[in-house]
C-alpha cells in the first residue's frame, strides 16, 4: 500500500505520472467532469490506483475482527443456534441428524454472507435474516467436497504411496482458506478445487496468506483448549459453549477471508462494487482552496500561497478562516515597509471590527506591530477602534501611540474629538507625558467650540442668496479650511514623543 506523499500517514488513492507522486484525495482536485481529480500541482488529471490502495491491511485490524460477531444480533444468532446443536446431540438419531443439519446449514450460510459482505467493502455484520436460505444446500456442498477430498488423499496413498499422501494431505490442509475464498468469489465447486487456481491464489497474496492459515491454526487450537477448560463432558452446558466458541471464531475467520479478498482484490481480479458505485464527494471551492494552500505551504512555496489567499478572499472576504490563516502566513512573511504592512494587516483588523471581535484588536495589532515595527494603520476609523480597544486593556502607551498623529493624517475625520479626548485619557496615565495634557486638552476645548459655531451656524434658517458659480465656491471653501485648521489648533500641536 502507498502513502500520499504530504500526508505519510494517509493511504495515497491515485497517482500523478507528470510529478511522478502518490497523493491521498485531500491533495487532488476532484470535479464532477472528470473520470479522475486532477494534481493540486501540475493540475494535469491522475491515475487511480485502485480501491485496495486504501485499505488497511487485515493483520492490522485484528482487534476489530474480534468485534465483528459483537453486535446485539449477531451474538443473540450464535447463541441461539450454539444452543439448537447442543440440543440436537440428545434427540433421537434421525432428529439429532435433521437438527444438526439444519443449524450447521444456518451457521455456515450466514458466515459465508459475513465474507461476501465484507469482500465488498461491508465492516458491519449482515442481517441474521440472510442466513435461513440455502443454508441445508450448502452444508450438503461442503460434506461433499469433505468426502472427495478424503477419497482423494485415500487413493493417493494407495496407489502412490504414504509419502504422496501426506503431501497432499497437507496441501489440502493449507489449500482450506484458498478453497472458501474461490468458492465465495466464483460459486464454483470446480474453481474452487482446482489446484492451479489455488496455487495462484496463494501467490498472489503471498506472505500474508501464511498468516492467515496460522490464525485459522490457532482458533481451532484454542477451541479445543477451552473446551478442556470447561470440562462437564456430555453436559448441555459445557456443548453449548463449544459450539458458541467455535460459531464465534468462525464468523472472526471468515470475515478475515472476506476482508482478506477486499485488500487483495486487484491481485484476485475482484471488484467491490458497492464501492465503485459510491458517488463522489464534492468538496466547495474554499476547502479545496484551503487544502491547496496547505498542500503549497508544506513545499514552501509561500508566494503562490499568499496569491491564492488573495484569490480567496475576494470571494469570501468575511470568513473568518480564510481571514485568520491568511494573517498568520502575513505574520510569517514580515511585510518589507510599513506601507505593504497596512495592505496586509489593515484588512484582518478590519475584518475583526466588522465582524465582532474587537476583543481580538489589541493583540492582534500587537502581533503585526512585532512583525512589521513601524507599522500603523491608514486608515483612521480603524487606528481609533484600535485605540479605543488597547485603552481598555491598559496599553496607554499605545493608545497614545495610535492617536498623536492622527490629526495630521486625517484632519477632517469625523470623530477627532473623540479622538482627543481618548487622547488626554491616555496622556494622564503616561507619567512622563503628563506635562503634554494641558495642551492637548487646550486644543481639545478649541475644536469643540469650532464645532458647536458650525453646529449653530447649520441650525439657522436658511438664507436664499443669489446663486454662485462653482468656481466661487470653491474659492470659499479653500479659504475656509484653512482656516478651520489654523483655529483648532491641528497644524500648531506639538509632537508627542516617549521612549
Amino acid at each position: 500500500m502507498s502513502y500520499c506523499h504530504y500526508h505519510p500517514l494517509s493511504p495515497a488513492s491515485h497517482h500523478c505520472t507528470h510529478c511522478d507522486q502518490d497523493f491521498c484525495p485531500t491533495c487532488l482536485n476532484e470535479s464532477k467532469t472528470n473520470k479522475n481529480p486532477t494534481c493540486m500541482i501540475c493540475e494535469r488529471e491522475t491515475e487511480s490506483l485502485g480501491v485496495q490502495s486504501d485499505v488497511v491491511p487485515f493483520w492490522r485490524r485484528i482487534d476489530q475482527s474480534f468485534r465483528y460477531p459483537l453486535s446485539k444480533q449477531s451474538l443473540s444468532f450464535i447463541v441461539v443456534v450454539s444452543m439448537a446443536m447442543a440440543a440436537a446431540s440428545f434427540l433421537f438419531v434421525p432428529l439429532m441428524i435433521g437438527l444438526y443439519l439444519l443449524t450447521s446449514g444456518v451457521m455456515f450460510k450466514y458466515c459465508f454472507n459475513c465474507l461476501s459482505e465484507t469482500a465488498m467493502g461491508n465492516m458491519q455484520a449482515p442481517n441474521v435474516t440472510s442466513a435461513y436460505e440455502g443454508g441445508v444446500l450448502l452444508v450438503f456442498k461442503i460434506l461433499f467436497v469433505l468426502v472427495l477430498l478424503l477419497v482423494a488423499v485415500a487413493t493417493a496413498g494407495t496407489l502412490l504411496g504414504a509419502g504422496f499422501a501426506s503431501f497432499l494431505g497437507f496441501f489440502v490442509i493449507v489449500s482450506i482458506p484458498a478453497m472458501i475464498i474461490l468458492y465465495a468469489m466464483t460459486e464454483s465447486l470446480a474453481e474452487a478445487l482446482n489446484p492451479l487456481k489455488i496455487i495462484a491464489l496463494i501467490s498472489s497474496i503471498g506472505m500474508p496468506y501464511g498468516l492467515i492459515l496460522a490464525l485459522m491454526m490457532v482458533m481451532l487450537g484454542s477451541v479445543d483448549l477451552l473446551s478442556q477448560i470447561i470440562g462437564y463432558e456430555g453436559s448441555f452446558v459445557s456443548m453449548a459453549l463449544q459450539s458458541a466458541i467455535s460459531n464465534f471464531y468462525s464468523v472472526v475467520m471468515f470475515h478475515l477471508m472476506g476482508y482478506m479478498i477486499f485488500q487483495y482484490q486487484a491481485k484476485l481480479g475482484y471488484t467491490a462494487e458497492s464501492l465503485t458505485n459510491e458517488p463522489k464527494s464534492i468538496r466547495s471551492d474554499k476547502e479545496k482552496c484551503l487544502a491547496h494552500i496547505k498542500l503549497l505551504t508544506k513545499k514552501g512555496e509561500l508566494t503562490k500561497v499568499a496569491r491564492l489567499y488573495e484569490q480567496a478572499l475576494k470571494s469570501h472576504p468575511g470568513d473568518k478562516e480564510l481571514n485568520e490563516s491568511c494573517f498568520q502566513l502575513s505574520l510569517a512573511r514580515v511585510p518589507k515597509t510599513p506601507n505593504q504592512a497596512s495592505l496586509v494587516f489593515d484588512r484582518y483588523l478590519k475584518h475583526l471590527t466588522q465582524s465582532g471581535q474587537n476583543d481580538k484588536l489589541a493583540i492582534s495589532f500587537k502581533r503585526a506591530s512585532l512583525a512589521c515595527k513601524h507599522y500603523l494603520p491608514t486608515d483612521p476609523n480603524l487606528r481609533f477602534e484600535l485605540a479605543r480597544s488597547n485603552f481598555d486593556k491598559g496599553n496607554f502607551k499605545l493608545t497614545v501611540k495610535l492617536l498623536k498623529d492622527l490629526h495630521k493624517s486625517s484632519p477632517h475625520f469625523i470623530r477627532l474629538i473623540d479622538e482627543y479626548e481618548l487622547l488626554v485619557k491616555a496622556i494622564l496615565e503616561v507619567p512622563e507625558l503628563e506635562n503634554k495634557a494641558p495642551l492637548v486638552e487646550e486644543f481639545l476645548n478649541k475644536l469643540k467650540r469650532r464645532r458647536a459655531a458650525e453646529n449653530a451656524k447649520k441650525s439657522k434658517p436658511f438664507e436664499s442668496k443669489e446663486l454662485e458659480t462653482p468656481t466661487q465656491l470653491s474659492r470659499q471653501t479653500k479659504p475656509a479650511i484653512n482656516q478651520s485648521k489654523e483655529e483648532t489648533g491641528l497644524n500648531k500641536l506639538p509632537p508627542i514623543e516617549f521612549n
